[in-house]
């Protein structure tokens, strides 16, 4: 997580974009639901860093 930040900080021009990074357990991925098109997130394993 410490990476992905440092490199999204890297990219964004911080006087327009916004980032947000929100911690999930494995709970609240699994109701997850999305609207419009795209495709949704897939079923895969994962972990969660603490």
């Amino acid at each position: 997580m410490v990476k992905l930040r440092h490199r999204i900080d890297d990219i964004i021009d911080h006087s327009e974009d916004s980032v947000r990074f929100y911690p999930a357990c494995r709970k609240c991925i699994a109701g997850v639901e999305c609207s419009g098109i795209g495709d949704p997130p897939l079923k895969r394993n994962f972990s969660v860093v603490i």
